[in-house]
């Protein structure tokens, strides 16, 4: 069965064997609200806040697609620990962290889209090879990618992380490279 629709998008992207139906590949990770909230921080400047915040701080630079507000917010935090405002610093960056895990935006398909055009247009992903990202945020409503109907309104995930985009990217070519028709290339049936 399908992950359930309240789950976040499985960290992982499906693999999909020939033989193999798209919602028996899929893997579902433990939703993220089961990892322990890190402590409350005591005072302002203290060790453990100081590594707390460092570490949102590097949870934050593995979000792509951010916009200038966003990192204009990064290079606030990142002068506060500067400064060594610690407490200030990790309830900025944990505020980030959380509009970039949970950003979405959301897209009506048109006429003639595949997940392919909607991820190469600059007001998505810029970048075709990033379909995959469109279909793990949607396979509630899309099972199977290559059916798209007009008027279906999808979910897109602004700030998909680094892993998550090589995950696409990979995923994407292996299942280019196992297609058995390419673009451009015209097989003659019957003749060798």
């Amino acid at each position: 069965p399908l992950p359930a629709a309240s789950n976040p998008p499985p960290t992982v992207l499906p693999r999909l064997q020939p033989s193999a139906p798209a919602s028996a590949a899929v893997r579902n990770p433990p939703p993220a609200s089961t990892a322990p909230a890190p402590p409350a921080p005591s005072a302002d400047g203290d060790a453990a806040t100081m590594r707390q915040a460092q570490e949102a701080l590097q949870q934050s630079y593995q979000f792509t697609g951010l916009s200038d507000a966003q990192l204009a917010q990064q290079k606030s935090a990142e002068a506060l620990l500067v400064r060594g405002q610690s407490k200030p610093a990790l309830q900025a960056l944990r505020r980030l962290n959380e509009e970039l895990r949970s950003g979405n935006k959301s897209y009506v398909v048109k006429s003639g889209d595949s997940l392919w055009v909607i991820s190469g247009k600059s007001e998505v992903y810029g970048n075709p090879w990033l379909w995959p990202l469109i279909w793990q945020s949607n396979l509630q409503v899309l099972p199977n990618p290559d059916k798209l109907s007009a008027g279906q309104q999808l979910r897109i995930r602004p700030n998909p992380t680094i892993q998550e985009v090589v995950d696409a990217v990979t995923y994407a070519r292996e299942k280019n490279q196992r297609s058995e028709t390419r673009i451009g290339e015209i097989k003659e049936s019957g003749k060798p």
